[in-house]
């Protein structure tokens, strides 16, 4: 899967490329209105739509339509893909990690859900407070990227840490964003095991195992997780795998096997038992279903300019047709033997 740099491809405001700003409208004339499955390795990505369509693969969700405005959110290396049309409108904001992550970390005291960020797509009541103090925010950015000074790196980085502060914190959002009072001590011991399960989820490491790392009991971890994140330290475990998983069959042709071998299962046959269990589809199944809404991406990038005139646009077959109006005027773990990894795959993480 690509990795996009923006760095790279020179699209980074400032000397530290740090952050790049752009409109939806640009990137889409550089990268294409059918963007396929990437990733930015090293960079939260923040895609604004306040007007149009689009449909989107997020992580392993695939085939999203949500209602405009909205905001995509995705965290550093998640792949993601969409399709858009040339009426749809917005701005694209692409942060490097280093910028955001002190600021999350601060966050974390009071919403520790934080720290296990995941990519979402969230959307608000347009003409709304959250869709006009995004426009002001990007008025900002925009503003701040256009002028060439010595302290345009600090004073981008700093609305933009106040915009997604923003984000974070709004009523709007507390569903997604939603988090229990904690004390630092156990809120730094579950970071540090939502850090060890990103490193080591590979190598089929028990809870047990876990918590001999962090020098803690099995019971204190379990009581930390539960509080944290209202599941088992072992659900965690396997979510994360699972995810690994959906995402190797959904975004490359890496035979099944060799996924399995690569997450630490020695049997095909137990990584397809622990698969079904997790997702409540075999392998090959979510691998099929996923392809099939690929094609369908494939099918829609073929359409053409004369249907982007208020008309419908024919759809593929499984996805509803597409209104497209006329824009509008805005006001302002090592590897384990295979007893091992069958246990792990058939038990209750619970």
């Amino acid at each position: 899967m690509r990795n996009i740099d923006v760095a790279k491809d020179k699209l980074t405001v400032g000397t530290l490329d740090d952050i790049s700003y752009q409109t939806f409208s640009h990137m889409a004339s550089f990268y294409g209105r059918f963007m396929e499955p990437h990733r930015h390795e090293g960079y939260y990505q923040l895609h604004y739509i306040d007007h149009g369509y689009i449909n989107l693969n997020l992580d392993a969700t695939l085939n999203l339509t949500p209602k405009v405005p909205l905001i995509i959110l995705t965290p550093p290396s998640c792949p993601h893909a969409f399709f858009s049309t040339n009426v749809t409108t917005g701005h694209v904001l692409t942060v490097r990690e280093g910028i955001l992550n002190p600021m999350i970390e601060n966050l974390c005291t009071t919403n520790p859900h934080l720290v296990n960020l995941k990519a979402m797509c969230l959307s608000f009541p347009e003409g709304g407070e959250v869709n006009q103090n995004l426009d002001h925010f990007f008025d900002i950015i925009k503003t701040a990227a256009d002028k060439s000074k010595k302290c345009q790196d600090i004073v981008l980085a700093h609305v933009v840490q106040a915009m997604f502060a923003y984000i974070f914190t709004h009523d709007s959002f507390k569903d997604e964003f939603t988090g229990n009072g904690s004390t630092c001590g156990d809120l730094s011991l579950f970071q540090q095991y939502v850090r060890l399960i990103e490193t080591n989820y590979a190598k089929q490491l028990t809870v047990s195992d876990y918590a001999k790392l962090m020098a803690v009991t099995e019971s204190r971890l379990k009581e930390v997780c539960r509080r944290f994140s209202s599941i088992s330290p072992k659900r965690m475990i396997f979510e994360r795998v699972s995810l690994e998983a959906k995402r190797r069959l959904v975004y490359s042709d890496t035979p099944v096997t060799k996924i399995a071998a690569e997450l630490g299962f020695d049997d095909p046959s137990y990584f397809a038992r622990f698969f079904v269990r997790c997702v409540g589809q075999s392998p090959t199944q979510w691998r099929k279903r996923s392809h099939n809404i690929q094609q369908m991406y494939s099918d829609i990038s073929t359409i053409n300019d004369p249907a982007l005139s208020g008309e419908l646009i024919p759809a593929p077959e499984g996805l509803a047709q597409i209104a497209t109006p006329a824009p509008k005027q805005k006001t302002r773990k090592p590897r384990s033997s295979n007893t091992k990894a069958a246990k792990n795959a058939t038990e209750d993480p619970s």
